[in-house]
């Protein structure tokens, strides 16, 4: 898979907004995500998309939760709207 700390080392990361969502809070804890920006979208699929757009470098979305199980939004975008890929995961 290559050096990992070289995968989480970017400009900038969009997630799922508004501020102090879980999503941020994941991002703030996430030890080894090194970067400059964090910019929140309204939904999982923009924040998925921001990427394939160049507009952001990395996505932290969720894929499961306490309360729904898997998040059928991420999924879908992961599967069926873009081309980014998973490239590290926090429990």
């Amino acid at each position: 898979m290559g050096d990992l700390t070289s995968l989480l080392t970017c400009r900038s990361v969009s997630y799922l907004g508004p501020p102090g969502t879980f999503t941020e809070e994941a991002l703030q804890n996430w030890r080894g995500l090194d970067y400059e920006e964090a910019i929140p979208f309204p939904t999982v699929e923009e924040a998925i998309l921001a990427v394939e757009d160049n507009v952001a470098d990395k996505a932290v979305a969720p894929i499961e939760n306490s309360i729904e199980g898997s998040v059928n939004a991420t999924l879908d975008s992961l599967a069926f709207e873009t081309g980014v890929l998973i490239q590290a995961e926090m429990v």
